[in-house]
């Protein structure tokens, strides 16, 4: 799978709960929708997901920063396309490694939230991972 990650500088000093560095990643090509609008090319989408590994070395790689305040952006076609297990091993290996750096890490998921259920908002929470919800498009592009 070709991956695509941005690093970039989201504002300087913290404020409004913003980073000051900020890692997107995008998790998956995959989506459980298929909008007519979407920016994902066709011929990308069903490629497989963001392995583990990778999760934990973009994280391991955010800590390297010698900013304090971070943000990790979990961004795809759809996000919750990478199974539930994944998150829930990631996730602690994440948050151990924002204690033992000393840092303030952002968790950040975008979603469509169609595959929300309470089971991902437990996990979310229990994570502190904030989430974006995204409804673009027009009435016709939905209905």
């Amino acid at each position: 799978m070709q991956t695509v990650t941005t690093v970039y500088p989201a504002g300087g000093q913290r404020e409004n709960g913003a980073a000051s560095l900020r890692l997107v990643l995008l998790v998956t090509y995959g989506c459980n929708l298929a909008c007519k609008y979407c920016c994902v090319l066709k011929e990308l989408r069903g490629r497989k997901n963001m392995p583990e590994g990778m999760l934990r070395s973009a994280a391991d790689f955010l800590m390297t920063s010698s900013k304090r305040d971070l943000q990790l952006h979990f961004f795809g076609a759809e996000p919750l396309i990478l199974p539930f297990e994944a998150y829930a091993r990631v996730l602690p290996y994440i948050r151990r490694r924002e204690r033992e750096s000393g840092k303030r890490l952002d968790l950040l998921v975008t979603t469509n939230a169609a595959l929300l259920d309470e089971r991902w908002v437990e996990l979310f929470k229990e994570h502190a991972v904030r989430l974006e919800i995204s409804m673009d498009g027009d009435a016709d592009s939905h209905n």
